[in-house]
């Protein structure tokens, strides 16, 4: 196998290791360089006070539903008498997430219409307004979008919430520690094309 991958890469065992040999030594240095490189807590607190709003999650809305289409197939007459059947069903308690299997014609009928999370914004408003403003755990009355009709259920809700900074303060020291080797790598680089001469053979 080592072999054909070496024939259909156009290579040979000597420069694949050779490669190798090219990639540790590289990675070695910068790791070097990397150790060398020092963050102070009052960098990480500029940057946390600075970004705040990269460290915040939105509201978010985890919900199925139920959706009847309007369109060239359907009419808008037939589609809301078809929504308030289904509507009936589901007041005499049968299941919200085997009605989407039966009834439901989107994509999320085989999961019972989950949705998954979304935060705002992500759906047409009409539908949005609904999702958010029904209580977790209950089912919206039907109601109408572009789409046609539908029936809400929302499963769990998240508040929006904001990281403090002892939660985040590693993933900080982290970016400013890369920013910093980036930059350092970046002068090196430019320094070393002052003495190093290179000759372009081919131009593509």
């Amino acid at each position: 196998d080592f072999e054909n991958a070496m024939k259909n890469a156009g290579t040979n065992e000597k420069e694949v290791k050779e490669k190798i040999r090219k990639n540790i030594i590289l990675e070695n240095y910068v790791n070097s360089v990397a150790s060398e490189i020092k963050v102070t807590d009052a960098e990480k607190k500029e940057f946390y006070e600075k970004n705040k709003d990269i460290f915040k999650d939105p509201e978010m809305v985890k919900a199925s539903h139920i959706l009847i289409k309007v369109d060239e197939k359907q009419s808008d007459k037939d589609a809301k008498a078809k929504i308030d059947a289904v509507y009936k069903e589901l007041k005499s308690g049968k299941s919200f997430e085997e009605l989407a299997k039966k009834y439901s014609q989107d994509g999320s009928a085989a999961n019972g219409g989950d949705l998954g999370f979304f935060p705002r914004g992500a759906m047409v408003k009409e539908f949005e307004n609904v999702a958010f403003s029904t209580p977790q755990g209950k089912y919206s009355e039907p109601f109408k979008t572009q789409f046609g009709y539908h029936i809400v259920k929302v499963t769990e809700k998240r508040p929006a919430k904001t990281y403090g900074y002892d939660e985040v303060s590693k993933h900080i020291e982290s970016k400013i520690k890369m920013d910093k080797l980036k930059g350092v790598l970046d002068k090196k680089v430019e320094e070393g094309k002052k003495t190093v001469k290179v000759e372009i053979l081919k131009k593509y």
